[in-house]
């Protein structure tokens, strides 16, 4: 079986190791290579489903990201990501087609998405996330807009999630209690639309428009 040129080889812990085949400027075959921490990876996933939702509606906005270590530019005029790793010996770059890195991404956004879920009160976060309204830009059709949201909620999954993990989490301390759920609830239908107009400007409540 022929090496794939790009990979993200995911663990058990939600950690992983991102791993990019590129010939050097001598023509030899190098490798870029870089350890992913559990962090790193929802980032990643994030970064590469945002970067998605962004082509499904039809933006051509380029992005970054940046880990200490591992710079990442999503081009998608030129149709490539970009990587540049460095370290206190060496520097690399190398670039990888969009369709490649992003089809590898998501598989990781399938492996946070399961982590997610296991933190204490995820499942109740989920059951929250499925009912809060997601601002959407005006005009889609029914089936795009379902989902545009369903995506949405599953990013604002990880990244709550992440929250619930933390100790003294604020939002874990509502949930725990049944007489501050409803505090809870405000509070992730808040961020969630704070992030769905992070992402999609111009989007509006859709319970406002029913």
């Amino acid at each position: 079986m022929a090496s794939k040129i790009f990979d993200i080889d995911t663990r058990e812990d939600g950690t992983g190791r991102l791993s990019l085949g590129y010939r050097g400027a001598g023509g030899g075959l190098r490798r870029l290579s870089f350890d992913l921490s559990r962090a790193d990876l929802v980032q990643l996933a994030l970064f590469s489903e945002a970067a998605s939702l962004r082509d499904d509606l039809g933006m051509r906005d380029a992005s970054d990201l940046d880990f200490d270590g591992l710079w990442i530019s999503d081009d998608p005029v030129a149709g490539q990501v970009h990587l540049r790793r460095v370290n206190a010996y060496s520097e690399q770059e190398a670039q990888v087609p969009r369709e490649v890195f992003h089809a590898e991404t998501a598989g990781a956004m399938d492996i946070c998405l399961a982590q997610a879920e296991q933190v204490k009160h995820g499942d109740l976060l989920k059951q929250m996330l499925s009912e809060t309204d997601v601002p959407l830009p005006d005009g889609l059709p029914d089936d795009a807009a379902e989902a545009l949201t369903h995506r949405l909620r599953e990013m604002a999954l990880l990244l709550l999630a992440e929250q619930l993990a933390e100790k003294g989490s604020p939002l874990a301390k509502l949930m725990r209690a049944k007489k501050t759920r409803p505090e809870a609830e405000v509070s992730v239908a808040r961020f969630t639309a704070a992030l769905a107009r992070s992402l999609l400007p111009g989007a509006v409540s859709q319970r406002a428009q029913g």
